[in-house]
């Protein structure tokens, strides 16, 4: 759970800001098809997790809290559908070079 919430913070921060461009070029790295395939799997499945939990914690957070719920239960579904189109998006059009 703690590497869906990792992998979940940079993902909802981008919600609210324009996407800025890299200011630096990383080279890609390559690999094979085998290695590119289980890679996106576990990116993809990370992802999966990652919402899961996200909506576990506005669930948490409504029962504890009922103050302007379900707006606020509503605007971090918002933000974490946003997310997650974008990340299984992403996963699904990543391609690293072949080696």
């Amino acid at each position: 759970m703690k590497f869906a919430a990792l992998l979940a913070a940079p993902l909802l921060a981008g919600c609210t800001e324009p996407q800025a461009q890299p200011t630096e070029v990383f080279p890609s790295i390559c690999m094979d098809e085998v290695a590119r395939e289980n890679i996106r799997a576990m990116s993809i499945e990370a992802v999966d997790a990652a919402f899961k939990g996200h909506v576990q914690n506005l669930f948490g957070n409504w029962m504890k809290d009922h103050k302007g719920q379900p707006a606020r239960a509503q605007n971090g579904m918002r933000l974490g559908i946003a997310a997650y189109l974008r990340a299984k998006d992403d996963a699904q059009k990543w391609n690293p070079p072949p080696c």
